[in-house]
């Protein structure tokens, strides 16, 4: 029976399914074989792969990795290629296997999950505890019987060709050659900070590395842009502006060649006494024809402090 097993898996169905997955390889690509306008991810005979199924595997995948969020692009695509591939494999494993007729009896089922730990309590199967792990992790228990016959049917598959498998003299005493090899290694530890110490570089040496190395001690340019320079002093040099340009400009702009008129004053301070705004009138008058006539202006300003003087100013410029 094993036997016949093996011939049949090696035989003419197996080429057959082999070479149409091999065709839609080639077609379409293992990174591209995800059907998005269709509802499956790919086909094997008439059993669909949904794709549904090929992102459950795609993101086991991903599991497996602790910085999965951080893998890159070609990493990812490889990734979910194997995941289908992994799919394609396994369902034409189940599909041969149900079309050769393998099948499990319900007794043989329930045999195997009875004697599994993990349901048993006191030595005792407890659907209690099969129910209530099955609940833990969402499955339904049909489809979990079913899976597990499948598994048990494929197990049919690969017993039998195991099994029937046969190894050649050479091969087999490669194998005995490989098993019993040893190998010797030596191994050799540096100290490096004690022969750093006996290294003498001289500045010849560094003068003759650096020259026959250039490009080793370049960086990538990592600015690059361009500018225009406007010196006024020279560009001043090299014009040249006609009178009349000259004259045109300040008619045109005269406003901003005009400034606020000025004056900066002096005066002298006269006090009223008694009320002899007269005589005080008359003293101003002289001393302002004093001024006029050339006198020191500060020559004249000599004050005079009343209880309560009337000034009088006499200003000057």
């Amino acid at each position: 029976m094993l036997s016949d097993i093996r011939e049949r898996f090696t035989g003419k169905p197996a080429l057959v399914v082999l070479g149409v997955l091999a065709f839609s390889f080639i077609f379409f690509g293992i990174g591209e074989f995800t059907f998005l306008g269709g509802a499956y991810a790919a086909k094997v005979e008439d059993t669909e792969i949904s794709v549904n199924q090929l992102d459950r595997a795609y993101q086991n995948q991903l599991l497996q990795f602790s910085d999965y969020g951080n893998l890159p692009v070609e990493t990812r695509q490889i990734l979910k290629a194997n995941s289908l591939e992994r799919l394609i494999r396994d369902t034409m494993v189940e599909v041969y296997v149900r079309d050769e007729g393998y099948r499990i009896s319900d007794t043989q089922i329930a045999n195997v999950l009875q004697a599994e730990p993990e349901f048993q309590e006191n030595g005792e199967f407890s659907s209690e505890m099969y129910y209530a792990w099955l609940d833990v992790r969402a499955l339904n228990p049909r489809n979990f019987e079913a899976r597990q016959a499948l598994t048990m049917r494929t197990g049919q598959l690969l017993r039998g060709i195991g099994a029937t498998a046969f190894v050649t003299p050479t091969e087999y005493r490669r194998y005995l050659n490989l098993y019993a090899e040893r190998r010797q290694a030596t191994l050799a530890v540096f100290d490096i900070v004690a022969l750093a110490n006996t290294v003498v570089v001289r500045e010849e040496d560094v003068t003759t590395y650096y020259e026959a190395r250039p490009d080793d001690f370049y960086t990538q340019e990592s600015v690059d842009f361009e500018f225009l320079e406007v010196n006024r002093a020279t560009l001043s040099q090299e014009i040249e502006i006609a009178e009349d340009v000259l004259q045109q400009y300040y008619e045109d702009s005269g406003s901003r060649f005009q400034w606020d008129e000025q004056r900066q004053a002096r005066h002298i301070l006269l006090t009223v006494e008694d009320g002899d705004e007269v005589a005080a009138e008359q003293q101003a008058i002289a001393l302002t024809a004093r001024v006029n006539a050339g006198e020191p202006f500060e020559d004249l300003s000599t004050p005079k402090m009343a209880a309560q003087p009337t000034p009088v100013a006499i200003s000057g410029q």
